[in-house]
């Protein structure tokens, strides 16, 4: 993992300005997709990376998810500052509405989908230009840096650099390299391809069908996207136990759609890990359900049927008992596994917001409520 320096496998770091022949070979638009959704203390940080870029030829589509803060009237301000900002509001649809809206402006020739929360280091637009060999790539995708408690923190140093297209795509199946933020990705990809609205892990969904539509992908070895972990107000931070159970029943049902794609193409290894992948969601969901008063039946009524007949194959020996219990209608130890699990998951939550207060987010959150 490198941190905006030369790569270790002794790639030469290039900018887009400094092709070997010295001139600027190409301008590509990029359409830089920002879903906005009670951020305003982390947009403008957001908005400003991208305005800082090094590489200027660039539009931005604000997408204002019906906010309830004042993230909207930030975006009409920058819009008003600059021409190449665009703003839509539309009613709270959730993320995957939101970007399927910034597809729907977009303009350019790569796409680019940015969270409000996150923000970029100058060089990224350039570094990935850079080893898009003038288009040759169709998807270019860098690394990124996890932002806690105010300092940066590699996360993926331990990724091995591959540019194998067939590889990609296997590991894309597995599970591995599905965020759609900090990459490029030819527009021309998203024919016929929307994010799944009312799902969480919407990247998930899509990525592995854009990875089997591109010629080839490049991976490149720096990290200039900087993903925050410091909005309470984030799903991936699931503080509430609704969100996570929407998680596990996203989880539930694309694993499903990954397994169907893997035994088109013949991925053996990478079926058995959506296996898996369905039959810990499906547990957890159930189990976390065990917590929920107002739950989807019909959801539960789906995950309890599959659990009847999905394989124990790499599961533990507690998930194998927990699969047990449901399957033999053993309600009292699977409420109470649930239960288990529940307050963990509560715990957790409690020490996060404890660290938040600390470092004055939650108090943040709670002033611009009132």
């Amino acid at each position: 993992m490198i941190f905006g320096v030369q790569a270790k496998n002794g790639a030469c770091r290039r900018t887009f300005e400094e092709k070997e022949n010295g001139t600027m070979i190409d301008t590509p638009l990029i359409s830089v997709i920002v879903p906005v959704y009670k951020t305003e203390q982390f947009l403008d940080r957001c908005l400003q990376s991208v305005l800082g870029q090094t590489y200027t030829h660039w539009e931005i589509l604000l997408i204002d998810d019906g906010s309830p803060d004042h993230s909207g009237e930030l975006c009409d301000r920058y819009a008003q500052q600059d021409k190449r900002i665009f703003v839509r509001h539309q009613p709270n649809g959730g993320l995957s509405d939101a970007r399927n809206t910034g597809l729907s402006m977009a303009h350019g020739d790569w796409i680019y989908f940015l969270d409000s929360d996150d923000f970029l280091l100058p060089e990224e637009f350039s570094s990935l230009l850079a080893y898009s060999e003038n288009g040759t790539y169709d998807i270019v995708a860098g690394h990124s840096v996890s932002v806690k408690n105010k300092r940066m923190i590699t996360t993926d140093k331990d990724v091995v650099y591959e540019n194998n297209i067939e590889t990609i795509r296997r590991q894309s199946l597995s599970g591995h390299g599905n965020m759609a933020t900090g990459k490029l990705i030819k527009k021309a990809l998203f024919a016929g391809i929307r994010f799944p609205v009312g799902y969480i892990r919407e990247d998930a969904f899509v990525m592995p069908k854009l990875y089997l539509r591109a010629r080839n992908v490049c991976i490149v070895p720096t990290a200039y996207y900087c993903y925050s972990k410091e909005n309470p107000e984030s799903l991936s931070n699931g503080i509430h136990l609704e969100n996570r159970l929407d998680f596990m029943y996203s989880g539930f049902v694309e694993g499903q759609e990954k397994l169907q794609l893997c035994k088109q193409l013949g991925y053996v290894e990478a079926q058995a890990i959506c296996q898996k992948q369905i039959s810990m969601c499906g547990l957890h969901y159930l189990l976390y359900c065990t917590g929920v008063k107002e739950r989807d039946r019909h959801k539960e009524r789906e995950v309890y049927a599959f659990i009847q007949t999905c394989p124990t194959d790499g599961l533990s020996k507690v998930k194998r008992f927990q699969q047990y219990c449901v399957r033999h209608h053993w309600r009292g130890i699977i409420g109470g596994m649930g239960k288990i699990m529940i307050l963990s998951f509560r715990l957790r939550t409690y020490f996060r917001k404890r660290r938040w207060k600390k470092y004055g987010i939650w108090q943040y959150e709670k002033t611009t409520e009132n």
